[in-house]
């Protein structure tokens, strides 16, 4: 699947291939909404969903961020995190 942003191809940390159920998570650092490193280790022994969005500020995102959000609340003992590029005083 060739995936493209602004018209630019893009890759995934993973390579060309899609992340597959029980495939391990590659390591990266990105900050919380408190400007807090977030880290791949802090996420070990926790069932995680990861959404990652382009801009929380276009309405696809926007949608599909408030979706996940919604569905999220019906799941015990899952976290669920959304990754943007917005800059955290969004």
């Amino acid at each position: 699947m060739k995936i493209k942003l602004g018209g630019l191809p893009v890759s995934w940390l993973m390579g060309n291939d899609q992340p597959k159920v029980g495939d391990y998570l590659p390591q990266f650092t990105v900050k919380n909404a408190d400007g807090k490193d977030v880290t791949t280790n802090d996420l070990k022994g926790q069932t995680t969903l990861i959404s990652v969005v382009p801009n929380l500020k276009t309405k696809v995102c926007s949608l599909e961020t408030a979706r996940f959000n919604q569905e999220a609340s019906k799941f015990e003992g899952v976290k669920f995190i959304t990754i943007s590029n917005n800059p955290i005083e969004f």
